[in-house]
């Protein structure tokens, strides 16, 4: 090998040398590890590891979550102001070491949102909100509000902290505030409130195509109409309405009354679902064209139909006065129709209540439907005198007997209103009428019967007051309450239970606790049937009903005892699949037998009493598709000197799938 050879062969070498050397040590640059270090900081002394090397690509280190804390960011490596989102990577080489930074002021949110009537969340409106705001269209000037604030853990926040005012356009002309989220105790950093709305519905008026407004007519001279939401009313008697109504509801807009100067256009629907934004409808109305003059009259009425006399002059100076209870307005008693168009007194308006036409008088019903003739026409509304009935109980007036006593009102011997504490009706010219003590609801006191508690009705309506005095007397009764038998015999005395209920928080109906020491002259006859006769569930116990007394007692001796009866209550409810239901609803019906005898047939519910020691009995079950009786053996027993309830058991079936072969 000559001189040039070897150093070209120790050239060669040195050079792979060079490259080995080289590649080895990329190679170990390119895998060595290196360290992740972060200290949690959360007072755990928790510190967290985790390798990398040149060849692992961009690692974002995460963000820690804290119970009652907000992350602020990691401080270390990436220098002492803190970062919330932190990447390792991109030929960064070495140990790396972070902390976790924390404050104890949580950020909570507020979002508006629309609902249905379940409170389903449909829609998030809170852009929609905050640019109506900020726009500077608030009614209440209220101003767009910052959405996020601070607060520590265990702070309440409820989301009206943004506003709670149910009233339109104070956050938008789309939405009203209907209720929020309700209160939170904050625990979580980014904790989201709500508060919730429906969209608006605004029903208005067109009068021969123009805004009554723009007429100088005001709208509750042309119509009324109700509102029905679901099936329930929610306005009543309106001549406007923009409120709000649940996405995904019925609505429907009925019409109650229209001015006859003016007639009804069926321009479109009054019936619909309610959408996810307002929702505006015009009902549109016309003048009324014609040559014919049609005429009301109003008149009371005797039983019998016959006219008696005529209040119209009457009737237009109480609308005149604006003293309608419905704030219905004067119209005008004429018309003009064509020949051949049907009229009616009714047109004029229909409503019964008392106080919508007059106080003294109520509508009670109109001439037949006629056809409009050549010569001018008239139409009559016909009504009664009314007859208010109030009390009178140690020389105050009241216009209602409620906590004293309860009264039946008979007019032409007829029961008009039975167990009432108010009566405010109409009575036909020349009926008879008479009111009756039916029960007392305060012992104490005794009704001193008057000649203007019972009489003939004439032309004008008449108030009355029940006179009530207290009692008084040489003598006394006790009064006892017991449960009995089918056959009257007293089981069990109740008295002090039934005192203790009347007395304590669970009672929340009208009867009070009463002293069961009575005055009563002796030598009288004295009416226990009268005293706490509420025959109604928890009228007296929640255990027990009334079902009578020891009735007309002649008081012979001081210190005779009397009583009021009861039977223990039997209630009986479902389970299904061993969960309580409460009753048996869209699951079964049955009948309740005690002695052999149908007490009550073909029911869901059943809570009432039973006499003590009778053989009660559930039986005739229905069940509906789907469920199963199971018949556990407590449908038939003796009933106890005590309560029962018994729960029926039923299963739910599942359904069995076919799957084709």
């Amino acid at each position: 090998m000559n001189n040039k050879t070897a150093a070209t062969t120790l050239l060669l070498m040195a050079v792979i040398g060079i490259f080995l050397l080289v590649f080895c040590g990329g190679i170990y640059i390119l895998f060595k590890p290196y360290t992740i270090t972060m200290d949690l900081n959360d007072g755990t002394e928790t510190v967290l590891v985790e390798n990398y090397n040149l060849n692992s690509g961009d690692i974002n280190i995460g963000i820690p979550v804290r119970e009652g804390y907000r992350f602020t960011g990691w401080t270390g490596s990436n220098g002492t102001k803190p970062q919330r989102e932190v990447t390792v990577g991109n030929g960064q080489l070495g140990n790396l070491s972070y902390t976790a930074n924390w404050t104890d002021k949580l950020h909570v949110s507020c979002q508006d949102w629309l609902v249905d009537s379940e409170g389903n969340l449909i829609k998030d409106i809170t852009s929609e909100v905050d640019k109506f705001l900020k726009d500077g269209n608030s009614s209440k000037k209220y101003k767009v509000q910052d959405r996020t604030i601070e607060a520590k853990a265990g702070e309440k926040i409820n989301a009206t902290k943004w506003g709670k005012d149910t009233s339109y356009k104070a956050y938008s002309d789309q939405y009203m505030y209907i209720g929020s989220s309700g209160e939170v105790e904050l625990k979580d950093d980014e904790t989201v409130v709500y508060r919730y709305f429906y969209p608006v519905l605004d029903v208005n008026y067109l009068l021969d195509e123009q805004r009554p407004s723009q007429l100088e007519i005001d709208d509750s001279s042309i119509a009324h109409f109700d509102i029905y939401v679901d099936g329930k009313r929610v306005a009543k008697d309106a001549s406007d309405y923009c409120s709000s109504v649940p996405y995904g509801s019925k609505y429907e807009v009925v019409l109650t009354t229209v001015n006859p100067e003016y007639e009804y256009l069926e321009t479109g629907s009054l019936a619909g679902i309610m959408p996810d934004s307002r929702n505006n409808i015009d009902i549109s109305f016309e003048t009324r064209q014609g040559e014919i003059e049609v005429k009301c009259e109003d008149w009371i009425i005797d039983a019998e139909g016959k006219k008696i006399a005529e209040i119209t002059d009457q009737i237009d100076s109480y609308l005149k006065a604006g003293k309608s209870s419905k704030k219905y307005p004067l119209q005008n008693r004429t018309m003009f129709a064509n020949e051949g168009e049907l009229v009616s007194g009714a047109n004029w308006g229909e409503d019964e209540a008392v106080g919508a036409y007059h106080s003294s008088y109520v509508y009670v019903g109109s001439s037949e439907t006629v056809k409009v003739k050549q010569n001018s026409t008239t139409v009559y509304r016909f009504f009664y005198p009314v007859l208010k009935i109030g009390a009178e109980y140690n020389g105050e007036n009241k216009d209602n007997s409620k906590g004293i006593a309860r009264f039946n009102v008979y007019v032409d011997d007829e029961l008009q209103a039975e167990d009432v504490t108010s009566f405010k009706r109409g009575v036909p010219y020349d009926s008879s009428y008479r009111v009756e003590i039916c029960g007392y609801d305060n012992y104490s006191c005794i009704y001193k019967p008057s000649y203007s508690n019972e009489g003939t009705m004439g032309k004008y309506g008449r108030s009355t007051n029940l006179n009530f005095v207290q009692r008084s007397g040489n003598s006394y009764v006790f009064l006892e309450d017991w449960l009995i038998d089918s056959d009257g015999n007293r089981v069990r005395e109740i008295t002090d239970e039934v005192d203790s209920w009347l007395s304590g928080s669970d009672n929340s109906g009208n009867n009070k606790q009463q002293k069961r020491m009575i005055p009563v002259n002796s030598g009288a006859v004295f009416d226990v049937s009268l005293l706490g006769n509420d025959e109604s569930y928890k009228a007296y116990h929640t255990d027990y009903v009334y079902v009578g007394s020891s009735g007309e007692t002649e008081i012979l001796e001081t210190g005779m005892k009397v009583y009021r009866y009861f039977y223990p209550v039997l209630d009986v409810n479902a389970e299904i699949n061993g969960k309580h239901s409460g009753n048996a609803k869209n699951v079964a019906t049955f009948s309740v037998f005690a002695d052999g005898k149908a007490v009550r047939l073909w029911t869901s519910d059943y809570c009432a009493g039973i006499p003590c020691g009778a053989t009660y009995e559930i039986k005739q079950m229905h069940t509906m598709n789907g469920y199963e009786y199971i018949d556990d053996g407590s449908s038939i027993g003796e009933m106890p000197d005590e309560k029962i309830s018994i729960s029926l058991q039923f299963e739910k079936q599942e359904e069995e799938l076919e799957t084709e072969g």
